[in-house]
């Protein structure tokens, strides 16, 4: 099958196979090494590289130029820059960092509310309430291990209450799922 070459324009044949996987046609390696030193990214290199080490990040700069954070990273990559990952933007990550903090703190002092009003599941208020109310930091109340951390165990299944919260170790706590330890065994 003809084609013609993207950089010279040159007519060159190619197997009807081959052309479903190639995007760009070139005729030889020359013309190809010459087509990506035309390339946008090549063209704009040096300011590029200047404004990354000024503290922009590759994402935004790739925005600008139209082309992937990928792409634009691999050409850093090749041309020898080191690029910077997202937490060494120093400021940008403290603020967001501070934010994402604040978000968390308040979600956890409303989350019995949000769990009764339905905008939690089951699985994510348990994980909070057991944050929170601090139980797993005391020893298991079967047998007292407390070497590596410990379960939140609910003695009346899906009330969400701290008195009804107790702290088991993790064999303590598959015994009471499995019903062969009682309420009875737990010490007070």
């Amino acid at each position: 099958m003809k084609l013609k070459c993207v950089h010279c324009g040159k007519v060159i044949h190619r197997k009807p196979s081959r052309i479903k996987k190639l995007k760009l046609a070139f005729c030889d390696n020359v013309c190809w090494k010459n087509h990506l030193a035309n390339h946008p990214i090549e063209q704009k290199k040096a300011i590029l590289i200047l404004r990354h080490k000024n503290g922009e990040m590759i994402k935004d700069l790739a925005k600008e130029i139209m082309v992937l954070p990928a792409t634009l990273g691999y050409h850093f990559k090749k041309w020898g820059v080191k690029t910077k990952r997202s937490y060494e933007y120093g400021e940008v990550l403290k603020v967001i960092n501070n934010i994402s903090k604040q978000r968390s703190i308040e979600s956890k002092k409303n989350f019995l509310t949000n769990y009764k009003n339905g905008k939690i599941s089951w699985r994510t208020a348990h994980n909070v309430a057991s944050d929170v109310w601090k139980i797993t930091k005391s020893p298991c109340r079967v047998c007292g291990w407390d070497k590596a951390e410990r379960d939140m165990h609910l003695l009346i299944p899906r009330l969400l209450e701290k008195e009804n919260a107790v702290s088991l170790c993790p064999n303590c706590h598959r015994l009471f799922h499995r019903k062969i330890l009682t309420k009875n065994q737990l010490k007070i």
